[in-house]
């Protein structure tokens, strides 16, 4: 097939994906409510342990920058979550995995693009929306230098790739427990403490910031959040990084897939 042909084929996927979402729209605009509740608390949370932080600042961090990184932390969770796990999980349960696997498609590319279309209408309903309203009740900081949103913008994209990579090994074990609920728990505390999605990795200790700076987990909050907050430079090394990561989870999934699906077992008749 031509590309011309795969493209067109996987943006329909994309404008399948968000009609599918738009269908939904409940639940973005609850997001709209809850989010700055939640935000709140944080906030509240923060403003107290600064009310007694010598110089007003905490790990280099002042109070704006702080409310700053968690909400902009936020909006990257809302755009990059993926339900990977959950469709696959079930895809495999009802057999319908067996459809996916016959046609002329990459299952991970198909699923690549269905979570793009979701992002898409996160952006849409969700991001661009609770940026507002963070700045406007929150007054968390907005970046404005071009080089700068330039440099994030290409660390979120690298950071989305990575994402759905990690989270697609992860369903690998679906083809083996079909109820993973300990293992994807397991995955999402690990991913939420070494993303940097609890605190900033710059104020855990030395030796633990070390060791997970070195994970992938990192590159897909901390290092973009900071790349927006002006902390870090998106240099070379970071690109380098990001796409060392990109390769390597990339032929890990490429095993890890080949393996799974000689293990399958349709369900559902």
């Amino acid at each position: 097939m031509s590309l011309k042909g795969d493209l067109e084929k996987y943006l329909a996927v994309v404008a399948i994906s968000v009609r599918n979402r738009l269908e939904y729209r409940f639940t973005f605009y609850a997001s709209l409510v809850l989010t700055p509740l939640v935000f709140l608390t944080i906030a509240f949370l923060w403003s107290s342990v600064y009310s007694t932080a010598p110089g007003g600042k905490v790990g280099g961090f002042s109070l704006q920058e702080m409310l700053s990184y968690y909400a902009v932390a936020e909006l990257l969770f809302l755009v990059l979550a993926s339900e990977v796990l959950y469709d696959t999980t079930e895809e495999i349960k009802s057999g319908e995995i067996s459809v996916y696997l016959t046609k002329p498609m990459s299952f991970h590319l198909y699923n690549f693009f269905r979570n793009l279309g979701n992002a898409l209408v996160s952006v849409g309903l969700r991001a661009v929306p609770l940026l507002v309203i963070f700045k406007v009740f929150f007054d968390i900081f907005i970046q404005t230098n071009v080089l700068v949103l330039a440099g994030f913008f290409a660390s979120v994209v690298f950071a989305a790739v990575i994402s759905f990579l990690v989270v697609s090994l992860i369903a690998c074990l679906t083809f083996f427990d079909l109820q993973p609920w300990a293992s994807t728990q397991v995955f999402w505390v690990f991913n939420t403490i070494f993303s940097g999605a609890l605190v900033p990795l710059s104020l855990y200790p030395a030796f633990l910031r070390g060791a997970v700076e070195a994970t992938p987990f990192a590159l897909t909050t901390f290092v973009p959040v900071m790349v927006y907050l002006g902390k870090m430079d998106y240099s070379l090394e970071v690109f380098a990084l990001q796409a060392f990561w990109v390769v390597v989870l990339f032929v890990l999934l490429k095993f890890a897939w080949s393996f799974s699906i000689k293990r399958i077992e349709i369900y559902g008749g």
